[in-house]
Parts: C-alpha cells; sequence; structure tokens
C-alpha cells in the first residue's frame, strides 16, 4: 500500500528526481563553480615548507553552445579595521590586496555544452595573517570567478556576465611542544622560585590543569634564630586573548600625515575565563616549599579567536597569567605556633604563553619563551676622573652660607598629602536585598570590603532567565568603552546595579519606584534612630557631624534632571525624566550579544512644568489695558515627550564598528555621556578618602560622608543646603536693630 501511495501522490508532491528539467529563458546557459583540494588551507612554516599552496579547479558548466569573450579568476586577501586609521573613511577600513589573477580565456572562444575544468594554484607566504574575525580586525580570503558569455545566434552584442564569490578558510599551523611545557620564574627580590608545568595545547570545552611548585619560600636572615616564612593567601588565573593589529592610513589620508603617522598600533586583550583560589596547595614548612595542581577553562559566554601565531602585524595569540598573593610570616626557630605575620605582602605575577588552535602540530624545535632583555647596556661600569685631593680646602675650615636662589631656580611648593598606602584589588561584588527581600549585585571598582561604594549608579535589568553570569555583566557595563572612554568618567565613576528576575519592561519600572522610596525610607529610620533621644539641637549636631551623606544601604540618584520649578530657561528642552534604567533583553545571552544586539535605555517620570513663562520686548509698546494685541506664542517640545520613552541603545561601538545595529536610536556612550552631562561637577566625584584607597576600617569616610549628590529637585544636597544658610544669615543681619533703631 505504501508504493501504491507513492504512485498516486499529487504531482506538485512528486520527488524532482522524476521531474524532468525545464530551463527558463532566463537563466544562464553556464554556470561556474570552484573546487578546493584542500580545506581549510593551513598555512605551515617549519623551516622545510614555508607557506602553503592553494591549488584547486574552476568548473565551467555549459548546457547549450555559447561564445566566451573571457574567463579569469582573482584570489584577493580583504582586510577590515574595525577601529581605522580615519573613522569615518570606508578606504581606511577595508583593505583589499590581490594575490593572483588567473586569465583562463582572453580571446573569444566557442564552447559546447560540457563541464569544463581550469586547474589554478597559490603559494601561501607565511607571513601574511590566516582568516580571523576579531573585535579589531577581520582578514577573509576571497575568491572571485567571472565569466563574460554570449550565447550563440542571438543578436544581441551585449555579453551576460556571470561571477562566482567563495570565501576560502586560511589556518596557521602552530607548532607546540609534544610534551608538557616547564615554564620557571625566579623572583630574586623574594628569592622565590616558580615552576609551572601544564599541556601547551587548550582544550576550549573543557578543564585544563596547571602543577605549580614553589621553592624559596622559608629563609633564615641575620643569626637563624629567627625564620622567615612566605604564605600563600590567594591566587589568581586569567586566560586572556591579545589581538595585535596596525590600521594603516589609505592613500588619500597618508598625503596628510607625516611618515611616522601613517598608521596604528592597536592591540586589545580580552579575558576569556578567570578564578581566584584561597585553598587546594600543600606547603612543607621545613623545606619552604609548595605544590599544588588548579584547572583552567574558557567560560562558556566566552567568543574566541583561534590562534594566529605572531607573525606580522596582526595576529592572535593567547596567554595564561597567574597572580600570587603572598604574606610573610616571623616565628622563632623550631617553634612555628608561635608565627606572626609581619604586614608585609607581594604579589607575584607570571605570564605564560598557551596555544588556542585546532592545527596545532607536535614539534620538537619550539622555540623557548624569550625572557626580558634590556638594550643599550655598557661593557664595563663608567669610568672616573681622578681628583688631586691635596689641593682641596679641609673640610673644617670650610664655612657654609645659603646660597640665593635666582628667579629661574625658585620653585613653589606643590603641597599635597603625606604618603599612603594603597590597596590594589580587583573591582568587587557586593549582593544586597531590595524591598521585596530579593538579592541584587552590585559590581563597583572600589578597594575592598572596607571601602565606601560611590553614590553614582547605573541600574541595570536583565529580563527573563539570564544566561550569563550577572557579575561578569555588570564588570562588563562597567569597563566598557561607553564607560571608561568618556572622559568624563574620571569625575563621574559609577557602579552597577544588576537585578534579576523580572520578565517586561513594565516590572522593571515599578520595581525601580519602589526600590527609590524603600532606600529614601531607610535614610529616614537610621536618622531618627541617631537622634532618638536627643534635643534639638544636639540632634543637628549629630545629623551635621556623625551622620552627613551617609546611607544603610547603596545610594539611588533621586532624580537625573532639575525639577521643573528651578529650570530657569524654559525654551532649553533637555532630559526631563527624573528616571532611567537599563535593560537587557531576554534574547541576549552574553556581553558579546549586546554589542552585536545592543540592549535598552528605558526614560520615566517624566516632569514637565505647565507653566508658561511670559516676556514683553522692549521693541514694543505698551498696550493700553481693554484693548487686544499680539501676543507670540512658541512651543519648546515638551509637549510631545512621552510619559516612558523606551530607547534601543547601539553597543558595536565597543568593537569599534562603525554601522549602527539596525533600529537603534542612540549609542550605550552617548547615553551615558547625555546622563552624566546632566549633573553638576561638584556632585557624585569621589573624594580621596585615604581610609577607602588602603582597605583599611575607618569610622569617618570621607566619600560616604560626602553630600555632594543629588536630592529630589535634582539640585546638589550640600551647595543647596550651604545656598539657604548663607540666605537665612543675610535675613538675620537684615533683621538686627541700628543704632537709631534702639535710640542711642
Amino acid at each position: 500500500m505504501t508504493g501504491l501511495s507513492q504512485l498516486i501522490r499529487p504531482q506538485s508532491l512528486t520527488p524532482s528526481l522524476f521531474k524532468r528539467s525545464q530551463k527558463s529563458p532566463n537563466q544562464p546557459p553556464a554556470s561556474l563553480d570552484c573546487h578546493i583540494d584542500t580545506s581549510p588551507i593551513v598555512i605551515v612554516n617549519d623551516g622545510i615548507t614555508d607557506g602553503s599552496t592553494i591549488s584547486g579547479s574552476l568548473l565551467f558548466n555549459i548546457d547549450e553552445t555559447i561564445e566566451v569573450d573571457s574567463l579569469f579568476a582573482t584570489l584577493r586577501v580583504h582586510v577590515v579595521h574595525k577601529k581605522p586609521f580615519k573613522r569615518t573613511c570606508k578606504a581606511c577600513k577595508h583593505h583589499i590586496s590581490e594575490l593572483k589573477r588567473c586569465q583562463f580565456i582572453t580571446t573569444t572562444t566557442s564552447l559546447d555544452p560540457n563541464n569544463y575544468a581550469y586547474p589554478f594554484s597559490y603559494r601561501v607566504p607565511s607571513y601574511v595573517p590566516p582568516s580571523m574575525d576579531t573585535s579589531l580586525v577581520s582578514v577573509t580570503y576571497e575568491f572571485q570567478a567571472v565569466a563574460s558569455i554570449r550565447r550563440t545566434g542571438s543578436q544581441s552584442k551585449l555579453s551576460e556576465i556571470i561571477t562566482l564569490n567563495r570565501t576560502l578558510p586560511v589556518a596557521r599551523s602552530i607548532p607546540v611542544s609534544s610534551k608538557p611545557l616547564l615554564s620557571t620564574r625566579i623572583y630574586q627580590a623574594a628569592g622565590i622560585e616558580v615552576d609551572c608545568c601544564f599541556d601547551p595545547v587548550l582544550d576550549p570545552s573543557g578543564r585544563n590543569y596547571v602543577k605549580l611548585t614553589m621553592s624559596g619560600l622559608r629563609s633564615c636572615p641575620d643569626n637563624g634564630e629567627g625564620i622567615q616564612f612566605w604564605r600563600v593567601c590567594k591566587g589568581t588565573w586569567m586566560l586572556q586573548e591579545n589581538i595585535k593589529s596596525t590600521a594603516v592610513a589609505c592613500s588619500q589620508h597618508a598625503q596628510e600625515c607625516q611618515t611616522d603617522e601613517k598608521s596604528n598600533t592597536q592591540k586589545k586583550t580580552i579575558t576569556l575565563g578567570e578564578s581566584s583560589f584561597y585553598d587546594g596547595w600543600t606547603t612543607d614548612d621545613a623545606t619552604g616549599a609548595l605544590d599544588m595542581e588548579f584547572p583552567f577553562f574558557i567560560k562558556k559566554a566566552s567568543r574566541y579567536t583561534q590562534d594566529t601565531g605572531d607573525v606580522g602585524d596582526t595576529s592572535v595569540t593567547h596567554s595564561l597569567v597567574l597572580e600570587l598573593q603572598l604574606m610573610k610570616e616571623t616565628y622563632p626557630k623550631g617553634n612555628p605556633d608561635l608565627s606572626v605575620r609581619s604586614g608585609v605582602g607581594r604579589i607575584l605575577r607570571s605570564e605564560h604563553r598557551v596555544v588556542l588552535s585546532d592545527y596545532a602540530r607536535p614539534s620538537d624545535h619550539v622555540e623557548e619563551e624569550s625572557l626580558p632583555c634590556y638594550n643599550d647596556l655598557r661593557p664595563g661600569p663608567p669610568l672616573y676622573q681622578e681628583k688631586d685631593y691635596e689641593q682641596l680646602t679641609p673640610l673644617h675650615l670650610l664655612t657654609l652660607q645659603p646660597k640665593a636662589m635666582t628667579s629661574p631656580e625658585r620653585r613653589k611648593s606643590t603641597g599635597g598629602t603625606a604618603p599612603y598606602k594603597v590597596f590594589i584589588g580587583k573591582p568587587s561584588y557586593g549582593e544586597f536585598k531590595d524591598h521585596a527581600g530579593r538579592h541584587y549585585d552590585v559590581v563597583a571598582d572600589r578597594a575592598g570590603p572596607n571601602a565606601a561604594i560611590v553614590k553614582l549608579s547605573i541600574q541595570l535589568y536583565c529580563l527573563g532567565e539570564p544566561k550569563f553570569d550577572p557579575h561578569g555583566m555588570g564588570s562588563s557595563l562597567l569597563y566598557s568603552d561607553a564607560v571608561v572612554g568618556w572622559g568624563n568618567a574620571r569625575n563621574h565613576w559609577p557602579r552597577i546595579d544588576v537585578y534579576t528576575g523580572f520578565d517586561t519592561v513594565e516590572e522593571c519600572i515599578e520595581h525601580h519606584r519602589r526600590e527609590k522610596a524603600f532606600r529614601k525610607e531607610a535614610i529616614k529610620k537610621m536618622k531618627d534612630a541617631a537622634v532618638t533621644g536627643l534635643s534639638e539641637a544636639e540632634a543637628k549636631e549629630t545629623l551635621a557631624t556623625k551622620i552627613q551623606g551617609k546611607e544603610p544601604l547603596p545610594h539611588i540618584v533621586p532624580s537625573w534632571c532639575e525639577s521643573a520649578r528651578f529650570v530657569e530657561n524654559r525654551w532649553w528642552v533637555g532630559d526631563r525624566y527624573r528616571s532611567w534604567i537599563l535593560a537587557i533583553p531576554a534574547e541576549r545571552s552574553s556581553w558579546e550579544e549586546v554589542i552585536d544586539h545592543g540592549l535598552l535605555q528605558v526614560k520615566f517620570d517624566l516632569d514637565v512644568s505647565p507653566e508658561l513663562l511670559v516676556s514683553e520686548s522692549q521693541l514694543c509698546g505698551h498696550t493700553p489695558e481693554g484693548e487686544d494685541a499680539w501676543v507670540l506664542v512658541e512651543k519648546t517640545g515638551l509637549e510631545n515627550l512621552k510619559p516612558v520613552d523606551i530607547l534601543h541603545l547601539c553597543a558595536r561601538e565597543e568593537r569599534g564598528a562603525s554601522e549602527s545595529t539596525p533600529g537603534s536610536d542612540k549609542t550605550l556612550f552617548n547615553a551615558w555621556y547625555d546622563a552624566t552631562m546632566q549633573l553638576r561637577g561638584c556632585t557624585y566625584m569621589p573624594t580621596g578618602c585615604e581610609g577607602c584607597r588602603a582597605n583599611e576600617p575607618h569610622d569617618y569616610c570621607e566619600q560616604e560622608m560626602d553630600e555632594h549628590f543629588n536630592d529630589e529637585d535634582g539640585q546638589c544636597l550640600a551647595c543647596r543646603r550651604e545656598a539657604e544658610e548663607e540666605e537665612r544669615r543675610r535675613k538675620q543681619q537684615n533683621e538686627q536693630p541700628t543704632v537709631n533703631d534702639v535710640g542711642l
């Protein structure tokens, strides 16, 4: 029955195998195709073979007799600079170099229906970059064939053009050691030697392991009665991708520049994986040695490029960076239980080359890693001329007199502060609870847990079930070019509050409003508790000296714009939204996808005044009462503002791309730029608290006590209070009785 049903199926469902081919009259009588013998093309440079050969055949399939005027093929390399020498110049962005051109047919030739093959080959030199697509540059090898044909017997003298475009993948073979690598670092200042053993080729989908050995941790200075021991407190590994490229100016812009300014060397480092560990090692106190093994891997959401080898101006390499934090302990000989930390610490940092490539080949002739070298060294110590010391005046006969400084020698004191300790740390993450008891993450660039959290914040909402780490997403935004690249960021450096568990933008808006009210109420409760039982004067003194700008929870900007009653120029249409947030759509699974497809900025809590600003021109005469007159009414555009404005932000500038995301309203850079330009210069600026810099516990924190931040009216709280106090004192002085008032 199955065979019968196959026979009686409608003709439209009959497989194409049983259909008779019917050629359309508009279909070309010939077609082009190519066959590459080896794909991908792998460049090998091992001393014996220099480069690789691209070999294949151009297939010319002819269905009817035609006349071919020409047939040729070209192989070219197309380099696209994501951050070109001249940002808006297409010629600086796109560099196309023709590697080879093959002319197969140069004179008019008549060909009968058949399949023709034209072999070709090209030797790719070892110095050219392989195919790649990075955030700085992309390299593609393009094969193009063009045939100019005419149908036999056709009355038209115009030729038909048939083209074929193919992209050829080109990779580079990376020589690696056939056995695990042993990399040694010697830190002479501390007398410590660190050995790392690992497989030189990374497994991108699994875990890779490092065996680490340290020696020289124990020493006996002076008479040997005391022992000094370096204790490892923390270790951190980072897997980094290093991209290097040179953006060359086009011929037009090269003429406008000097010789040494015709290119820009660009470098970028991307962290593919990172983690810290606080245990897992075995220490031998007697010998001063340490052994440990730990894994390192690529994060699932990371987008990486395979190794191209460090050849030429364009390359991609990978490295494993290790940081070990050590603290020095001292104890009497034979009594390790009495060890005391001396407060002296060190950070040992090392970088090791690793290979991330599908085309790594074992080799016994691998170049050893190059250690730091120094140029321009003298062959020997400097020579000094001898002096006749008998002719010098004895020291006890010299009279010391102050020398008068001439004007060029005088230098004004630069002032400054005394030396202080600085804690060097990583971006810190904190976990807090919102008004509903749900956890949210605070990503801030602070020294450590004892440092104050900056008050300026960006509220980032992740819609749906995020497929990424909220910490990592907040850190990527905090250190994005949009935030770091804006020059005013040094004055208005923010933190990122990351919220998850929301399905719609409306839920995010309502949550932000409730969170504002919740933190405002928390401040009120803290101040009420601080002044409970105090007199009015004591309460005022306590709030002014001990509380000031302290807040129990991370600060949220009450209003990003001035209230309507403070806006002096009614014709200036600025950003009149008191609140705004950023939202990542549910479809984004990584920061790379945010760069590719963008994110949302949601503005709400519109503050628009219904008042009219009335003024009378001095050029016009006064209109008598009761008579009609002309009135000029100008609209500012505020009436067109939406209660909630949702903007699609383009983040492709993070990758250096000049093309905007389709449908985007503005860039992420411009969104943050516009927001900070609304802030007064004194608000949300770092105060430079020494306790925060050193990450030491301190009761009085200048950063935390600072009151230069926006209030509900978008005014600086400290400046507004100072102005009101000055106005109050001025009124008191005007109300004081004079001598004539008292009759003296």
